[in-house]
């Protein structure tokens, strides 16, 4: 699998969803810098994040398959205090009603932009169910609903910058089988590794000196 390619892909898409998020949280937002891992599903481990929360996203046009969203609680108090404007940091974080909506909105508009992105840079249509937002208390209740089966799985690793407050990471995962259906139309010559430039092409040959025309003969 071409991991590079899946990085660039999702580097752009998700980097560009930062301008929506950022509009709508007052912040500026940055989404930087993915790390692509390809691995078994016994070998995911996402204890430093826990306790986290998911965001669950089906792909309903263009893309077949579920991106899912791994994000620290921590810093998700802050995306939704933000957007609520209220304090959390003094008090314990409850997904309830609210909380869960506030999430989803978020998510809605990072991810809505993220397809947008993917669109024009797969030349497809492509569009996302709305986002459906859940705890995670730790690593193998996670793994036991979404990945049951020891099978490849692709995380990719983002950093997270939230004006002065957040400076974090969160994952997004999928199977290899959305992965691969993401870089299926991705061009081989944008795959070609930068230590390698295509050679220049020679210079044309010089045009042949124009014959001079015979000289006059006397009558």
């Amino acid at each position: 699998m071409e991991i590079d390619a899946i990085g660039e892909i999702l580097n752009i898409s998700l980097g560009t969803s930062a301008t929506s998020v950022s509009e709508l949280l007052g912040q500026p937002v940055k989404i930087t810098t993915p790390k692509v891992k390809v691995m078994k599903t016994k070998n995911f481990n996402i204890k430093t994040y826990e306790p986290a929360i998911g965001v669950e996203i089906n792909y309903v046009k263009g893309l077949d398959g579920q991106n899912i969203l791994i994000l620290k609680e921590s810093d998700v108090k802050v995306i939704v205090g933000l957007l609520l404007q209220t304090d959390f940091s003094d008090r314990e974080f409850v997904m309830d009603e609210m909380n869960i909506g506030a999430i989803c909105e978020v998510m809605n508009q990072m991810m809505g932009a993220s397809a947008t992105a993917l669109s024009q840079f797969l030349n497809r249509a492509i569009s996302i169910s709305p986002p459906n937002s859940f705890s995670i208390d730790n690593t193998e209740q996670f793994k036991n609903k979404y990945f049951p089966k020891d099978e490849d799985i692709v995380a990719v690793y983002f950093n997270l910058m939230i004006g002065k407050l957040v400076n974090s990471q969160f994952i997004n995962v999928m199977r290899t089988g959305l992965a691969k259906e993401l870089i299926s139309n991705f061009g081989l010559e944008s795959m070609a590794p930068a230590s390698a430039p295509v050679p220049p092409a020679a210079p044309a040959p010089a045009p042949a000196p124009a014959l001079a025309p015979p000289a006059a003969t006397g009558q």
